[in-house]
């Protein structure tokens, strides 16, 4: 049984439906614009006032579903217990910030992608089969946005500039950040060798090609390592999820296929930017690659030393608003590549950082209670467009934090909350064969 095909993935031991089924997957569209804007969709709104379009999404979707859904909000009472964790973890991260010192941008900043961890109590709301086919859609209208405006920002810059402007003192519109960037292009790939793989028409098949091909190529052009690690990282996923599929081709096809990709990945690869760098072509980019590797190794071992030095620290982290970077020493390490860093660009390290060992304890409750979810969809006899994005998503953008500043942003914590909300909320219907 697939996401959709039996009005799941939340709650299928509720028969009952109480009220309307949504139109959409509640959360969908703030989770679309996210991918397909990326950190600078993230930024548009009044910076002055703090004010962006994110936040007005999810305030704007917190009260339509409180007031159109309230009903499921109090009736589904298994999905409120695979939940627990997530619920754990912002309760952990609100005490920690009553003992910040005042609530100025920098602690609010900190705390933040703890308080968008709530997007995943949207999960409890039921979907159907149609409203999960219409959110895949809007989903994948997004990543195809997100593809087009990074191709032409990657390869014509100037063909955007007449509508470029800044956003507040962090970025413009167009910018690439590559790390985020080319997760989401990879969640396009991941989408484009599933179309491949599917039943369908050959036009169909043919557009998977593309929608694999074309954003893989941008991700080896931009070189970025967390977006190639991603791309890896999903493009399993979906042969796993796809596995019975493979199981039925023909020989005769299925060889000629993988012949035809390792050929054209011979020819493509070796003029990619990547492959120059990793072979020594362009000395450049490879002593810059080598240099960001080091500084984040030297950083994440100063961050460690620091914060386990104390056993406050060490088992409730420094909080919300300490610039932990400064304090152990390790900002020094980024000062030759970032600007006005706070993360240690890495997730579990910077979670350990803020909340301690309770903090990533809590977190890696979270990924697991995800991680359940996501092998019941893995092991699933047939899969379907919705399950593959919502396994994907976190995959993706989850792998690529833990070299680059992602879940501890917007842009990165809001869809990997979503989908992880979704994910929990898998483990409470029936089990699958």
């Amino acid at each position: 049984m697939t996401v959709h095909a039996a009005a799941r993935p939340q709650g299928g031991r509720h028969a009952r439906r109480p009220g309307p089924p949504p139109l959409l997957v509640p959360g969908t569209i703030v989770v679309t614009w996210l991918l397909a804007f990326g950190r600078w969709g993230s930024y548009l709104g009044l910076d002055s006032r703090s004010v962006y379009v994110t936040d007005c999404l999810l305030v704007l979707g917190a009260v339509w579903l409180v007031a159109r859904h309230h009903p499921a909000l109090r009736s589904s009472a298994a999905a409120w217990r695979v939940l627990l964790p997530v619920l754990a973890l912002m309760g952990w991260a609100l005490i920690r910030l009553l003992g910040s010192e005042g609530l100025d941008r920098d602690v609010l900043r900190d705390v933040a992608p703890f308080v968008y961890a709530g997007i995943a109590l949207a999960a409890v709301v039921q979907a159907d089969r149609a409203a999960w086919r219409r959110s895949a859609a809007v989903l994948g209208g997004g990543l195809f946005v997100h593809a087009a405006w990074v191709t032409i920002a990657f390869y014509r810059p100037e063909t955007l500039r007449p509508w470029t402007t800044t956003l507040g003192e962090r970025t413009n519109t167009f910018e690439i950040r590559s790390d985020f960037d080319g997760a989401v292009l990879a969640l396009l790939a991941a989408l484009g060798l599933h179309l491949l793989l599917s039943h369908g028409s050959p036009w169909r098949r043919l557009l998977g090609l593309v929608l694999l091909l074309w954003p893989s190529f941008v991700i080896f052009e931009i070189g970025n390592r967390g977006a190639l690690l991603s791309l890896i990282t999903v493009l399993l996923v979906v042969l796993v999820m796809n596995l019975h599929v493979l199981g039925r081709i023909p020989p005769r096809v299925l060889v000629p296929a993988v012949l035809a990709l390792v050929a054209a990945a011979a020819v493509v690869v070796p003029s990619t930017n990547v492959y120059q760098r990793l072979t020594g072509g362009d000395a450049e980019s490879r002593n810059s690659s080598a240099g960001t590797t080091s500084a984040r190794e030297l950083a994440w071992r100063d961050v460690l030393d620091y914060t386990s030095a104390e056993p406050a620290r060490l088992v409730a982290g420094v909080g919300f608003g300490p610039d932990f970077l400064v304090k152990s020493g390790a900002r020094v390490h980024f000062g030759g590549f970032y600007t006005d860093v706070r993360a240690a660009h890495n997730s579990l390290i910077n979670t350990y950082a803020r909340l301690g060992l309770v903090g990533i304890g809590l977190l890696a409750w979270v990924l697991v209670q995800a991680g359940r979810g996501a092998w019941r969809l893995l092991r699933a006899s047939t899969t379907d467009t919705p399950s593959v994005l919502l396994v994907t998503i976190p995959a993706s953008l989850l792998v690529a934090s833990l070299v680059g500043v992602i879940l501890e942003s917007p842009f990165g914590a809001v869809p990997i909350f979503w989908a992880v909300g979704r994910l929990c909320v898998e483990l409470t219907g029936p089990r699958r064969a």
